[in-house]
């Protein structure tokens, strides 16, 4: 049950960084 719990607290994270990064990309985009 721990192992299951903390697998998708990482996989949240990473999500939320690579959606946090193509969010900035694209402001980074759209201001050049």
């Amino acid at each position: 049950i721990i192992k299951v719990k903390k697998g998708p607290q990482k996989n949240a994270r990473v999500i939320s960084k690579e959606t946090k990064r193509v969010l900035f990309s694209d402001v980074f985009k759209a201001i050049q």
